[in-house]
């Protein structure tokens, strides 16, 4: 069947509204991460708060660039240090969520999309797993929810048009991606995102090469200082100092018991604790076991939009994107026991681009007769679905708790 023209491309999406299941879905996962997020945020947790509290008051250290900008908020707005984390925290899983929203009104959803939406290894994922939620990879999807909303809204005929020259734009990530590095140094194993999303927005690689080359040296000195700066005890004592916290009056306890205490350990802690992970075949087990559920909604989702005329050029180079990133990530599985955080961050980049490529699919005649609902249209379907959202989480090693949401109660009712 032939495209749409500009007319029937109006009819449509005028009609084609969020249907009211992901409305109502959306909905319930913000009320579950604000409240999620105030438990931690009443516990004054070490890890969920700490990790963004780490500051350069002890000298230049890895990560410090977000407690920096929270403590000189704090003296220019006479805000509590747990507050201001706690309202950023929340307003970019906002952005990231409202985001997901728009790039579903655009069109019907296949089940994939559907099960890609309710996954607990993409948005739900604070749910099941929160004790490594709320870190400073939401940076990352925040970064790249943008990039989608402004070549979105840049490429759509019937949306305001978002006027950002090359030179614009180039500023704007050698602001943002060194910033997300200073924050947190991991994440630049994350980068090919960023850099397929600003491909697939440009259509092409010069302009794309040219609006990162800038951002792309920032990056690799704030990583290269972050790598020779790893912190000491003095470091982290000089850090938890600064946030003056009447309950940390030592390193083992309050907000300082967590990512601040361990600014003083080696890595050879971490690589052993990665050890005992792959000594164990049941951890193991089980994180194949979630890798495999992670990813089939996303292959399933890449064949669809290949068979809808998705462009080859487009699937090339998020396939390619895709692949670099895992490769690259191998070194944060090897030195650090947060798997699932790693996985968890790759799924819901994946997703966010994915959502994209199919949003943006040519509308043809037979597509826009369809349903909202596509895929849905049986109990088995939906049944299928339930099962997949409610039934499994991805574990986090030592505790292996896979049991979806029953693993939440139980571990709110032990509580």
């Amino acid at each position: 069947m032939p495209p749409l023209d500009a007319d029937e491309r109006s009819r449509f999406y005028s009609s084609s509204g969020l249907s009211w299941p992901a409305d109502l879905y959306l909905g319930y996962l913000a009320c579950w991460i604000v409240l999620v997020d105030l438990h931690y945020y009443r516990m004054r947790s070490a890890w969920i708060y700490g990790s963004w509290l780490i500051n350069y008051r002890g000298g230049f250290v890895r990560r410090g660039l977000s407690g920096e900008i929270f403590l000189d908020l704090k003296r220019l707005l006479h805000v509590p240090l747990l507050a201001e984390v706690l309202v950023f925290q929340l307003s970019c899983f906002a952005l990231i969520l409202l985001v997901v929203r728009q790039l579903l009104r655009s069109r019907s959803h296949p089940v994939w999309v559907w099960a890609l939406v309710v996954s607990p290894a993409t948005f739900a994922f604070p749910i099941f797993d929160s004790s490594v939620a709320f870190r400073q990879e939401i940076l990352l999807f925040a970064l790249l929810a943008v990039l989608v909303l402004i070549f979105r809204k840049h490429s759509s005929a019937r949306t305001d048009i978002v006027q950002l020259s090359d030179g614009t734009l180039s500023l704007c990530l050698a602001t943002a991606c060194p910033a997300i590095i200073l924050c947190h140094e991991g994440l630049v194993c994350y980068f090919p995102y960023v850099a397929v999303a600003m491909f697939l927005g440009f259509k092409g690689i010069k302009r794309t090469a040219k609006v990162l080359a800038i951002p792309t040296v920032l990056v690799c000195v704030a990583l290269y200082q972050t790598m020779t700066h790893t912190g000491n005890a003095i470091v982290a004592s000089r850090v938890c100092q600064a946030l003056r916290d009447p309950a940390a009056d030592a390193m083992n306890n309050g907000i300082c018991s967590g990512s601040i205490y361990f600014l003083q350990q080696s890595r050879n802690i971490y690589r052993q604790q990665v050890i005992s992970l792959v000594h164990d075949r049941d951890a193991l087990l089980l994180y194949s076991i979630a890798t495999i559920l992670c990813f089939l909604p996303i292959l399933l989702g890449l064949f669809d939009v290949g068979r809808r005329g998705c462009q080859p050029w487009k699937l090339s180079a998020f396939a390619s994107a895709t692949l670099l990133s895992m490769a690259a990530s191998s070194i944060l599985f090897i030195n650090a026991l947060d798997w699932g955080r790693w996985i968890y961050t790759h799924v819901l980049c994946v997703s966010l681009l994915l959502f994209w490529l199919h949003a943006d699919l040519p509308l043809r005649r037979d597509a826009a007769g369809l349903q909202h609902h596509e895929g849905l249209n049986t109990w088995v379907m939906r049944s299928a679905l339930f099962l997949y959202a409610t039934c499994w989480n991805l574990p986090f090693f030592p505790a292996k708790h896979f049991m979806g949401y029953a693993g939440v109660a139980s571990r709110f009712l032990g509580s």
